[in-house]
C-alpha cells in the first residue's frame, strides 16, 4: 500500500493499493490537538502512526515538504481616525513553519524506524502534475473537486491534498523503488 501525507495540526493521509490492478483510494485525516508544544504534537502523531502503518501494511509514502521561504509580507490600507495608513503584516508565520517542519520529521522518522521507503515532494510539484494550472489559493478544492468526480469519499481538503499526492506517488513509484534499490547496492558495495 502506498500512503500520502500532507503534514499539519489537521495532517491529511491517503492510501492506495499498488499491487491492485484497480486501486481503491481511501483518504482522511488526524486532528492534533491545537496549542500545545509541537512535541507533544509530534508524540501524538508518532503515535499515531506507528498504528496505522503495519495495519493498512504501507510500504512506500510521499510527504509533502513544508515551505521553506519566509512568509510573504503583505500590504493593506488600513483606514484610521488620521487617514489611511499603510499595515504590513505576513501570511502565515515562522511559527507555524517551525511546526510544519517538526511534524516533517516526525514522519520521516517514523516512516525510518518502520523501513518504509519514501520521497518528499513540494506541494507544487505534485500539483503540477495532478492538477494543471488553476488560480492561486484554488489547489485544495480542485484537489477536493477531483477526488469526489472519481467518486471518493473525501472529508477535508487536507484528506483532499494527501488523496491527490499518492496520486501522484502511484504515477512515480516503481521508478523511485528502483532508484532505492541501486543506491542501497552502492552503498552497500561501498561497505556502508
Amino acid at each position: 500500500m502506498l500512503l500520502g501525507l500532507d503534514p499539519a495540526t489537521r495532517t491529511g493521509w491517503a492510501v492506495v493499493d499498488d499491487a491492485s490492478s484497480d486501486p481503491y483510494l481511501q483518504c482522511g485525516s488526524w486532528q492534533l490537538p491545537r496549542r500545545v508544544e509541537i512535541a507533544a504534537k509530534c508524540n501524538i502523531l508518532s503515535d499515531i502512526m506507528t498504528d496505522f502503518f503495519p495495519r493498512h501494511n504501507i510500504n512506500y509514502a510521499v510527504v509533502e515538504l513544508p515551505m521553506s521561504m519566509p512568509p510573504r509580507r503583505k500590504a493593506r490600507a488600513v483606514q484610521t481616525a488620521l487617514g489611511f495608513e499603510i499595515e504590513e503584516g505576513s501570511q502565515g508565520s515562522i511559527g507555524t513553519q517551525n511546526q510544519l517542519w517538526g511534524l516533517h520529521g516526525c514522519i520521516i522518522g517514523a516512516l525510518r524506524r518502520q523501513g518504509i521507503g519514501y520521497r518528499c515532494v513540494a506541494a507544487s510539484t505534485w500539483r503540477a502534475a495532478m492538477l494543471g494550472k488553476f488560480a492561486r489559493g484554488q489547489a485544495k478544492n480542485l484537489s477536493r473537486s477531483t477526488l469526489e468526480a472519481q467518486g471518493i469519499h473525501v472529508p477535508n481538503a487536507d484528506a483532499a491534498e494527501a488523496g491527490m499526492m499518492v496520486n501522484w506517488l502511484l504515477h512515480h513509484v516503481k521508478r523511485f523503488r528502483l532508484e532505492d534499490e541501486i543506491i542501497a547496492r552502492e552503498e552497500k558495495a561501498r561497505g556502508g
